[in-house]
């Protein structure tokens, strides 16, 4: 679930780096040109990719979350006992 909110939080992020790093010299004055640039398009422009991105880390988050439930089962989950009292 994180990584989902935090893909929809950087993923405009990652459109504007990646329109800048592909451009012509030039062709940008700057980041806030290249927002105005990639807005023409609409919102739904600054979430061009996101699936992919999202089917990529999909099988990360959740193969994370099965082997760390695996892991504290067989080797045992010891609790602090400071924060017990």
């Amino acid at each position: 679930m994180n990584g989902c909110i935090c893909m929809l939080l950087t993923q405009p992020l990652d459109i504007l780096k990646t329109r800048m790093m592909n451009a012509k010299p030039g062709e940008f004055n700057g980041l806030w040109d290249c927002i105005k640039f990639t807005s023409r398009g609409g919102p739904i422009c600054f979430y061009k990719g996101f699936l992919p991105s999202f089917i990529r880390i999909l099988p990360t988050t959740v193969l994370s979350l099965m082997f760390y439930e695996q892991l504290r089962q067989n080797f045992g989950y010891i609790p602090n006992k400071k924060a017990a009292v």
